[in-house]
């Protein structure tokens, strides 16, 4: 037989206690946690890998450049000298410019990897919850 209150109706189940709403909003806060934390480690790893790319496309360049400074000056060292036609002070020149324009393909890879920004998918997850918080907890106007 069924345990029974005083008004004939079947007894119900005691509401959770201050103890079981705090596991529960604290493991909620820890899923949400680890969430954002496996999300930032693989942006992370995206990103070391986006600035290590840029790092060594920084190295060729800065190689290039000194190699085709190098060969420039050379070359204008020995056009200077010969004023022939195409002789090796033109072709030092021509590698020169080579290197230069390697250079200049570097800087523009450069320019476009460190133009994207990082961690995008994390600030977009954060101010999808900031703008839920807003929406679930209201914030107390201050008073005027």
């Amino acid at each position: 037989m069924e345990p029974s209150n005083p008004k004939g109706r079947p007894a119900t189940a005691a509401p959770p206690g201050l103890f079981d709403s705090l596991s529960t909003l604290l493991a909620s806060f820890a899923g949400y946690v680890q969430a954002r934390l496996e999300l930032l480690g693989l942006e992370s790893r995206a990103a070391a890998r986006n600035y290590l790319r840029v790092l060594a496309l920084a190295f060729v360049a800065v190689l290039a450049l000194a190699l085709g400074y190098i060969f420039v000056v050379l070359g204008l060292v020995f056009l200077v000298h010969g004023w022939t036609g195409w002789s090796w002070p033109a072709l030092t020149a021509v590698f020169g410019g080579a290197h230069l324009l390697v250079v200049v393909i570097c800087a523009l890879r450069i320019k476009s990897r460190v133009s994207v920004p990082a961690f995008t998918e994390t600030i977009a997850e954060l101010r999808k919850d900031r703008t839920w918080l807003d929406q679930e907890i209201p914030r107390p106007s201050s008073p005027k």
